[in-house]
């Protein structure tokens, strides 16, 4: 995660189109006006790591934790609350290096565990009832996916599809499994 200002490229009148990543350092996008433009990854400029918030005691009962999310549940099968978080502080605020992932947080002591890459802007949670699996609707994406709860690997991803031509992906309200 980084930024790169590429000038005299992008522009209101010659927008991006089509960005994709190729090989192991490359970069292409395409503009309105049928340019293609290749670069590596190391002219991205890495963004600072975001640091992993620290519990604050509030009072002795209260704990306070910073930390931007899309969604929580509980697991009662290993006691953890689980987080969506997406790419962003308060939406458009600075880039959260661990962010579109789902990280779980100890609710006794109010520390982060290892995020789990999930996909774009993870929002809706829901654990099934034999807490075997979490459902994570992917608001950036137009799909939904499901993490493994054992070995905390994402897959079974599928899409919502689009509300008609030209209105875009549909999202998750709600969800239920």
């Amino acid at each position: 995660v980084g930024s790169l200002r590429v000038t005299n490229v992008i522009s209101g009148d010659n927008p991006l189109r089509s960005f994709i990543r190729h090989g192991a350092d490359g970069l292409a996008f395409t503009t309105a006006i049928g340019k293609i433009y290749f670069l590596t990854t190391s002219m991205v400029t890495p963004l600072t790591p975001t640091p992993v918030p620290a519990p604050v005691q509030i009072t002795p009962e209260i704990k306070q934790l910073s930390l931007s999310t899309g969604d929580l549940v509980y697991n009662n099968g290993d006691g953890m609350i689980y987080a969506s978080v997406l790419s962003r502080t308060d939406g458009l605020g600075p880039a959260i290096t661990f962010g579109n992932s789902i990280v779980p947080i100890n609710p006794t002591t109010g520390t982060l565990g290892q995020p789990v890459p999930a996909g774009s802007e993870p929002k809706k949670l829901a654990l099934t009832g034999n807490r075997q699996f979490m459902y994570v609707a992917l608001d950036g994406e137009g799909a939904v996916c499901r993490m493994d709860m054992a070995s905390k690997a994402i897959g079974g991803r599928f899409s919502l599809g689009n509300d008609g031509p030209g209105k875009g992906p549909r999202f998750v309200d709600d969800m239920e499994v």
